[in-house]
């Protein structure tokens, strides 16, 4: 196993287009979002019925909650003991009306 000085050592010794990628990107999605939000603002619909399909990806965040809620949640529902079945989702939580109003906003004054 290699020591924590040697590893650190390598860690500088990278290509140089590895260290200046992060930044090439990073300046290139702010020149494009600026190039299509602010020079030419009907790019993103053109975008979006060119390519509806990744349009529709990018635009649901890549389907992930709805992969979490099919995958996880369902085996999470399935090994749950059933007596923690029953009003323990979120979504049969029903809050009820508060039974007071709320406290009135506070004022600063200056000292």
């Amino acid at each position: 196993m290699k020591s924590d000085r040697e590893v650190l050592h390598h860690a500088h010794e990278v290509p140089v287009w590895v260290t200046l990628a992060p930044l090439v990107f990073a300046l290139s999605g702010i020149a494009l979002s600026y190039v299509y939000y602010i020079v030419q603002s009907e790019l993103p619909a053109l975008t979006a019925r060119r390519f509806p399909a990744i349009y529709a990806l990018f635009y649901n965040k890549w389907y992930f909650d709805e992969i979490y809620d099919a995958v996880l949640r369902a085996a999470g529902a399935r090994d749950r003991p059933p007596v923690l079945e029953e009003g323990r989702r979120g979504d049969d939580r029903r809050r009820s009306a508060p039974t007071t109003s709320p406290p009135a906003p506070r004022t600063w004054r200056a000292c």
